[in-house]
């Protein structure tokens, strides 16, 4: 399949992925009261539609209009107009062929090329999500009490993995009470990455438990060690907290008794390639490297068991986010991060999973373990368990030198990510009483933040759900609009009075909220273009001049969106990723109550770009946007 993708395409395609984290329209559970389970309703959804043709033209050109000049303008027109009236036509029928015969006519492509034909290094190029479980308020930083926390927190991760096995985990709904697809929970555990030469696979080991047993084994990273041991006893039941507990002190006592080792893990930060070679060797050269292999891809998650400590919510996300890398497998799905001061996050693998279920997953483990008082009140006693067994790769020359270069390579790609996180006090009650959704304010704040800055627009990515429909993922919404500038253009004007600034500030609200609801089902420009464009890969069709006039790039195709953003919720979420493009910013936001979190990141080569700043010069944007609200007459 990489053969007939064009290799632009191929080279942008991690920075094309963006999250699934805006839960602005989900409930996060169905309030029914009849009993339902988990997945039952996936099967009923609609299949993903494909939007008309001339629709998705039309609102392509409506998003390129911020970011060109009339000239420009007038010839992308011309462009488009041809392309929609020629070849467009023809692939646009083709798509209608494939939408008729699979119900999500996306779902294989978007899996593929916006993830596994990328041959880039994965953890900091858009897959992987740092997030910081938002426990220091319940437990504070105290040495000593990693393995009896951590022992607690993943009990009650693996009692969500049993809401899973047993589909009783509630079924969500959109904001008008609609079933939405629960398929992605599917992947959250039991599931790896693995490295192709020219295209990765996904392995998946989980099954329901009517569908038959799976895997129960986790694996445990310290040190450069890998451990193994299974998370239920004989009766099939999961170990209670002291004895994970028991399992995780084993593993802390061996490795404290000896120097750290490079870690094998690090050959999951390479370059896909390197990666998949690299892996091929291991496996030739012991039988038992395979066999570890397996029980690393096949485990129900792995942890990582840090001997040093994070003590602030920024060292957190740091850690999280990238690290050292020497206690990730980066191709997991799962690793739950736990340091020695108790603190803890995880790494995910978003490839199969977007952000909205990590985050519901997250804040159902952490509110599980509020409810207990971050205290275990069952037994504790124990009951006798088989150690856990050390898995010990037999390595070379070969394998140590490239743990060596990966390790290396990694470290300076780290070192050039800025992350900046701030909670800071914000009356959403303002909005609310002036009847203004939280993230059409959010997306004006940036596109207003960035103007101030730099003078121009950015083009803007923000992820939109369509779980709505069978498999269904994501849309991009575009939030630069016309409208967006034009306000932007008046809150700088002198001249325009503050009435005027209020009405235009209304009408990008009212747009984001309209292209929010569209995208919902699946009308944007961004994955119909993108189904067009690998037709034309598909047969043989040269790439039509649509994707080479740089008014395509210039507006945030190929992923060259300067800001990608995500809503994470009404919850203090710390989550995110680096930006899409080397001169852009990644803006995660949340709105707890009375609050709001911004969580920014940006490239340090990039001497234009400063998270921190913009960081700042958000938070006074927003404040200033809350008065203008707060003031204006309607």
């Amino acid at each position: 399949m990489l053969s007939i993708i064009p290799r632009r395409l191929v080279r942008n395609t991690t920075s094309m992925v963006r999250l699934n984290l805006n839960v602005s329209r989900l409930s996060r559970f169905s309030t029914s009261t009849t009993i339902q389970r988990t997945f039952q309703y996936d099967d009923t959804l609609p299949p993903l539609p494909v939007p008309p043709l001339q629709q998705t033209l039309s609102k392509y050109i409506e998003s390129v209009k911020p970011h060109v000049s009339p000239a420009e303008l007038e010839n992308t027109t011309s462009i488009v107009k041809a392309f929609g009236d020629g070849i467009g036509k023809e692939l646009h029928m083709k798509l209608l062929e494939k939408a008729e015969a699979e119900r999500n006519w996306l779902e294989v492509w978007w899996e593929n090329i916006a993830y596994l034909s990328a041959r880039g290094s994965t953890p900091l190029g858009g897959a992987n999500l740092g997030f910081m479980f938002p426990l220091m308020d319940l437990w504070p930083s105290k040495e000593g009490t990693q393995v009896e926390r951590c022992a607690l927190v993943l009990w009650n991760v693996l009692k969500y993995w049993e809401m899973l096995r047993k589909e009783t985990l509630p079924v969500e709904t959109d904001r008008d009470g609609n079933k939405i697809s629960m398929t992605q929970y599917l992947s959250l555990f039991n599931t790896s990455r693995v490295p192709g030469t020219e295209i990765d696979t996904i392995v998946r080991y989980f099954k329901t438990a009517k569908e038959g047993n799976c895997p129960d084994h986790i694996i445990v990273l310290r040190k450069g060690n890998f451990y193994r041991f299974k998370a239920t006893y004989d009766d099939g039941k999961i170990l209670s907290a002291p004895e994970l507990q028991r399992q995780l002190q084993y593993i802390k006592s061996a490795c404290d008794n000896k120097p750290s080792i490079p870690s094998v893990g690090m050959l999951t930060a390479l370059d896909r390639t390197a990666w998949a070679e690299a892996r091929t060797h291991l496996r030739q050269l012991d039988a038992n490297n395979e066999s570890i292999l397996n029980d690393i891809e096949s485990s129900l998650l792995m942890i990582s068991l840090e001997d040093t400590s994070a003590k602030t919510e920024k060292e957190i996300s740091e850690q999280c986010l990238y690290g050292n890398g020497q206690g990730r497998w980066f191709d997991k799905c799962y690793t739950l991060i736990s340091f020695e001061n108790g603190t803890f996050g995880a790494n995910f693998d978003h490839t199969v999973i977007d952000g909205i279920c990590l985050v519901n997953h997250v804040f159902h483990t952490r509110d599980r373990i509020s409810s207990q008082d971050g205290i275990w009140k069952g037994s504790i006693e124990a009951r006798k368990l088989p150690d856990p067994h050390g898995l010990n790769f037999s390595v070379d020359d070969y394998i140590t030198k490239t743990i060596s270069k990966a390790a290396e390579q990694y470290q300076k790609e780290a070192e050039n990510v800025e992350l900046t996180i701030n909670r800071t006090h914000f009356d959403r009650g303002v909005l609310k009483s002036k009847r203004v959704h939280p993230d059409a304010f959010m997306q004006l704040a940036m596109q207003y933040t960035y103007y101030k800055m730099y003078n121009r627009p950015a083009p803007t990515y923000e992820t939109a759900t369509t779980r709505q429909f069978y498999h269904g993922r994501t849309e991009t919404l575009r939030t630069c609009t016309v409208e967006a500038i034009q306000w932007c253009k008046a809150m700088i004007d002198v001249n325009v009075s503050p009435s005027d600034r209020f009405q235009l500030f209304l009408n990008a609200i009212n747009k984001h909220v309209q292209m929010m609801e569209e995208c919902k089902n699946n009308e944007g420009c961004d994955r119909h273009l993108l189904g067009l464009q690998l037709i034309a890969s598909e047969n043989g069709i040269p790439l039509p001049e649509l994707y080479k006039d740089p008014a395509y790039v210039k507006s945030g195709g190929n992923g060259s969106f300067i800001l990608s953003s995500s809503l994470t919720g009404y919850q203090a979420t710390l989550a995110g990723v680096p930006p899409m493009c080397t001169n852009g910013y990644s803006v995660f936001y949340s709105f707890p109550k009375n609050g709001l979190t911004l969580y920014v990141t940006s490239w340090k080569k990039d001497a234009e770009t400063n998270a921190t700043i913009y960081r700042e010069n958000l938070e006074k944007t927003a404040k200033e946007m809350l008065t203008m609200v707060l003031n204006s007459d309607s």
